[in-house]
């Protein structure tokens, strides 16, 4: 997916991914509760896992461009292990509320396909990281400034 980004760009590659998830992400869900089998368990996590694998390798490289170099591995780290132990920590015990909650096994598809959507959605309107572009180079970056970064002061 590396190569495919810097060919096509950073967002092309990460709004085709989560598009694929919002559109995927419950079918399989459903297919997956419908039959539950290993070969299907199998073919659901090879499936999701891709997307997830796709849509990471990208967004790590477009995460670290975004960043001025100067604080380039602090302001990554921090940024994606707050998120990670955030969503990655909850996510689990969410899903789990809302199967019991809901009674349908399948629910964390349309939890998946409601991110996955925003985020797609977002990066159509060309809300978030518009740095991250081939043929940018650090300097680039660096003059045009992440205000707040050079400093680590994370205000809004």
């Amino acid at each position: 997916m590396g190569a495919l980004s810097d060919r096509l760009g950073r967002m092309p590659v990460l709004c085709v991914f989560s598009s694929l998830v919002a559109l995927t992400g419950y079918p399989v869900m459903m297919w997956l509760v419908a039959d539950p089998s290993l070969p299907g368990m199998l073919t659901t996590l090879l499936w999701l896992s891709f997307l997830y694998g796709g849509y990471q390798g990208v967004m790590v490289v477009t995460l670290t461009e975004v960043m001025p170099a100067k604080v380039r591995a602090t302001g990554f780290a921090l940024a994606y292990s707050i998120a990670q132990a955030i969503f990655g920590g909850f996510t689990p015990a969410i899903c789990t509320w809302l199967i019991s909650a809901s009674g349908d096994k399948a629910i964390p598809g349309p939890v998946a396909v409601c991110v996955r959507a925003r985020r797609a959605r977002r990066r159509l309107r060309g809300a978030s990281l518009r740095a991250a572009s081939p043929g940018r180079t650090d300097q680039d970056r660096d003059e045009r400034g992440c205000a707040g970064l050079d400093e680590l002061s994370f205000t809004p």
